[in-house]
């Protein structure tokens, strides 16, 4: 139990910038964006820096930046408005190559941002230009699949807010806040220096854990709103591998009531209460919660044996009239057909280890995406796996051998996942470029709903469907980064 002494004096000694609370929080504001030639247009960068995470010390750090956007930000905030077309300018200033894959859009394939598959990869010093529109409203985030397993670990993350329709929507604007909680682990020991972020045994299992739990970079986030007032929190797990359950607590510690409204960016026709609600690494969770006359709402992450609080929402001392909660306006996503839907299986699988694959989708295993001379680099500070023997690390595909897909399937098809876990370990399953209805479990029931990553539980087998309207080569892989990177990832080929 948290007594509300120790929490208000816990909460004093964590500095979180006023900039910051207000980039993430206002949904009015596009920081750092211009209009060229009638587009939004973003700067952004990729580069190596130094974060303070603990005890006053500088860590080695891989970020994005927005050029315009306060430095202090540990992660970049780009937002636009559903329909709208946007442009992402990107310069590479590391010494490696890399890619920005748009996580959860239902994006152009081109500009997936998948190295090899859509595009080459950004080498260093060079400029890549993404431009897309984005059909859905809801919260997305982006991320770099190329060195994806170093990139990340190191902090390498942004998060893309797409704005509904009609912000006049009485369900929009009756959230007195709109706020932006990126959860985040950094491989950093409590002396600020680096750890390793993935091992043999660890790439094998359930994957390696960072030390230091963060939340929009701090121990935790704040948010401050007129009591009696509904706020909106989109909640992300961005994390390589952390797994987690998220409940509402009072300053008792008793369970309070907080909904559901979306998953994944996507609105629930009928808003569900937050219990132990699963947000694996890939998912989003927006959640309502009325502003407490007193005291707090902590949301925390239950999964593990010592729950933690990730963040609170509390009175700004002002009360206003509650009011009733708005269901917000579904999205447009084409219903599959799922009496004519062509059915396919997977099983994801552990592999036999050899040449660093460890695991397998159908009995395949295609490894993460570098280049040679990335790995020449192996032993650098800032590596992932510095204590892992080069002959560990599988020789990564390339253009020259691109892998085979793992189905094909034809344009505007509908198409009904049989998806099975043949391992012990929870599996969050991701799809590029769709998002599909999840039908059925064999371990829960399910109220469809559309996503773009399922948390796949141990022996659990379920049932997804989508139309297939998208052509291109889309990734489908474990967002377990250290489960793609050695072996659960391939992809499917729409034609």
């Amino acid at each position: 139990m948290f007594s509300r002494r120790f929490f208000l004096s816990s909460i004093g000694c964590i500095p979180f910038s006023s900039a910051l609370s207000q980039i993430i929080s206002d949904k009015k504001l596009n920081y750092g964006s211009k209009v060229v030639d009638g587009i939004l247009q973003y700067d952004m960068v990729a580069k190596n820096g130094y974060r303070e995470i603990v005890n006053g010390v500088k860590s080695q750090v891989i970020e994005y930046h927005i050029l315009g956007q306060p430095k202090s930000m540990p992660f970049p905030v780009i937002r636009a408005k559903v329909n709208q077309k946007i442009r992402i300018v990107i310069k590479n200033e590391m010494d490696k190559t890399t890619t920005v894959h748009w996580h959860g859009i239902r994006i152009d394939n081109k500009m997936d941002g998948v190295p090899y598959l859509t595009q080459e990869p950004i080498k260093s010093g060079e400029t890549y230009v993404y431009e897309f529109v984005c059909p859905d409203a809801g919260t997305f985030w982006f991320h770099s699949h190329q060195n994806s397993l170093e990139q990340m670990s190191r902090g390498q993350v942004g998060v893309l807010i797409v704005e509904e329709e009609d912000i006049n929507n009485p369900a929009i604007k009756q959230f007195s806040a709109d706020a932006v909680w990126v959860a985040k682990d950094y491989y950093i020991d409590d002396k600020g220096e680096l750890t390793n972020c993935t091992t043999k045994k660890t790439a094998m299992t359930s994957g390696a854990f960072g030390m230091q739990k963060r939340v929009n970079g701090k121990e935790k986030s704040i948010l401050r709103a007129p009591a009696g007032s509904w706020v909106r929190v989109r909640l992300l797990n961005c994390d390589n591998t952390r797994l987690m359950n998220i409940s509402a607590y009072d300053e008792q510690d008793n369970k309070v009531e907080a909904f559901v409204i979306a998953i994944e960016g996507n609105p629930l026709k009928k808003y569900k209460l937050l219990n132990r609600d699963d947000l694996t690494p890939g998912q989003r969770l927006e959640i309502a919660i009325k502003v407490p006359k007193s005291g707090f709402v902590a949301i925390k992450n239950v999964f593990q044996k010592n729950p933690y609080i990730l963040g609170v929402v509390m009175s700004n001392g002002n009360p206003v009239n509650e009011k009733a909660l708005l269901p917000l306006p579904m999205g447009k996503i084409p219903e599959p057909d799922l009496k004519n839907a062509k059915r396919l299986r997977f099983i994801f699988l552990a592999s036999s280890a050899s040449m660093g694959r460890f695991w397998s989708i159908n009995g395949k295993s295609m490894v993460e995406h570098s280049s040679p001379d990335d790995h020449k680099l192996t032993h650098n500070s800032l590596s992932c796996t510095k204590g892992m023997k080069n002959e560990d690390m599988p020789i990564k595909m390339n253009n020259q051998k691109m892998a085979e897909p793992l189905a094909v399937l034809e344009k505007n098809k509908s198409y009904i996942f049989y998806i099975q876990n043949g391992t012990p370990h929870t599996h969050p399953v991701h799809l590029h470029g769709f998002s599909f209805k999840v039908l059925k479990s064999n371990r829960y029931k399910i109220n469809p709903y559309y996503t773009d990553t399922y948390p796949l539980k141990p022996d659990e087998r379920i049932q997804i469907a989508f139309l297939a309207d998208n052509v291109g080569c889309w990734m489908f892989h474990c967002h377990i980064i250290e489960h793609s990177a050695t072996g659960m990832m391939g992809y499917i080929k729409v034609i």
